[in-house]
């Protein structure tokens, strides 16, 4: 498998998932990059465990195939937006905060 690096909350969260499941992987590579993880999958040398809307765009494209993994670690995984309170933000940065918040609560549905 390809999974994220030792370190990243990512991994972190599969680590306790698999060892909750008695499950120890075949770890053929870690990385920091995400483009990395889906090339490694486009490319079948490793297959990885990534959201489907990280690779939205292969998915659509039919170069990767997602199945969904029935795991309640990943269930109760959560994502957040964080910014100062009071804080001025240009115009830009506060469409971005908006377009990931509405992006983010779609994932709830």
């Amino acid at each position: 498998m390809a999974l994220w690096q030792v370190g990243h909350g990512v991994r972190q969260l599969m680590d306790d998932a698999f060892q909750a499941a008695g499950v120890r992987p075949q770890v053929g590579m870690q990385t920091g990059s995400l483009t990395v993880l889906t090339h490694a999958a486009r490319a079948n040398l490793h297959m990885t465990l990534l959201p489907a809307f990280a690779v939205a765009r292969e998915l659509e494209d039919g170069v990767l195939v997602a199945r969904d993994v029935d795991c309640d670690h990943f269930r109760q995984a959560h994502s957040h937006v964080v910014t100062r309170i009071g804080r001025r933000m240009p115009r830009a940065a506060l469409q971005l905060l908006r377009h990931l918040e509405r992006w983010m609560r779609a994932f709830r549905a």
